[in-house]
């Protein structure tokens, strides 16, 4: 049954939580992702899930139940959390890219080539520093949390491009 899975002992069992149209063959990126913001004795309590139709999930108790705040009907192919804004996210949906805020939706990503993204890398420990990877558009970089990008594919071959992953120590590492 595709869906949501909880464990709250480290893996050891798992409980249904929640339905979900995930398609991990069409994504490349992340479906689930934590709000750092919402972070109280060691656990998150909200947690969003991204789905092929129903569009972006939002938990505000740990998973236990789940509602749409947006992009219904756009398959979701990654989620992550923007660190320079608590409790934003960047979402691509339908290979566009957008910021989800406040339970606002968003199009960022100017100098992205349209529908061409396929996973996204967010700095950690350089907030607002972002790399997307844009399948045969090769690599994109922002320092400003996505809403501007500039090529980046000095010594790169021309390739597709589907993955892309930031050092979370140091974002001057980075791997595609």
């Amino acid at each position: 049954l595709q869906g949501v899975y909880l464990s709250e002992n480290g893996g050891k069992t798992w409980s249904f939580v929640g339905d979900g149209d995930f398609y991990r063959s069409d994504s490349k990126g992340s479906l689930i992702v934590f709000d750092s913001a919402t972070a109280k004795g060691g656990t998150s309590s909200t947690v969003y899930a991204g789905t092929h139709s129903k569009g972006l999930l939002k938990s505000t108790n740990g998973g236990k139940t789940w509602r749409s705040v947006g992009f219904r009907g756009l398959p979701i192919s990654d989620i992550k959390e923007d660190f320079s804004k608590p409790g934003a996210l960047l979402v691509v949906a339908k290979n566009d890219l957008y910021r989800f805020s406040g339970g606002a939706v968003a199009p960022i990503g100017v100098g992205l080539p349209k529908g061409a993204i396929r996973t996204l890398a967010v700095s950690k420990s350089q907030p607002g520093f972002v790399l997307a990877a844009g399948g045969q558009g090769g690599v994109y970089r922002s320092e400003n949390s996505g809403r501007t990008f500039k090529k980046s594919n000095a010594g790169l071959p021309r390739k597709d491009f589907n993955d892309v992953a930031l050092s979370p120590a140091n974002a001057k590492y980075a791997y595609t």
